[in-house]
């Protein structure tokens, strides 16, 4: 089976992507199907094949996967079905001999994996309550993550008078190239 994938909705370079199944949609050079967006995860989901029938699952992507406007977690795509995919929709043509009045129930992404709901904690969670200074002490806030953002991501060629010039990287010292090698 080569299901075929047409994009009816979003802005894409390709109108019709022919799959092979299993298929991994997402922003990474390593998926089969690469989508270059930001709303959508280095592996966001996968497209498989069960029993004839064409299935969706989300990876678990930070935005979701959406098939009839609801995100799930795993639904099957008969002939026709749309879903969802960051800004883009496709419609998933193919055939299918099977029972379309049988098809496997589409699992909300709502929902915990049952070994997952087996383990959780009985418990109800105590709130947090925030700190406070005891008398004499002065509670330090951490920083924002804005702050953050600028102090990391400040342009190193910036010829702002009264702002130090940064020192040249030394030898053996990993700089951005190692920072960037401990990402991967």
């Amino acid at each position: 089976m080569q299901p075929k994938l047409i994009v009816v909705g979003g802005k894409a370079s390709k109108r019709e992507v022919l799959l092979k199944l299993p298929c991994t949609i997402g922003r990474s050079r390593e998926a089969d199907l690469t989508v270059a967006h930001p709303m959508v995860s280095r592996k966001h989901c996968e497209v498989f094949d069960r029993g004839g029938l064409v299935m969706v699952r989300d990876l678990g992507s930070l935005n979701g996967t959406y098939t009839g406007g609801r995100r799930v977690r795993e639904a099957p795509l008969p002939p026709n079905k749309e879903f969802t995919v960051g800004p883009l929709t496709f419609r998933v043509l193919y055939d299918y001999a099977g029972d379309l009045g049988a098809l496997p129930p589409v699992i909300p992404a709502e929902e915990s994996p049952p070994a997952q709901a087996a383990q959780a904690p009985s418990a109800q969670a105590t709130p947090v309550q925030p700190a406070r200074p005891a008398d004499g002490e002065t509670l330090i806030e951490p920083p924002r993550v804005a702050d953050l953002a600028e102090t990391i991501f400040e342009p190193i060629d910036d010829p702002t008078p009264g702002r130090s010039t940064p020192e040249p990287p030394r030898p053996g010292d990993s700089g951005l190239e190692g920072f960037l090698e401990d990402l991967k």
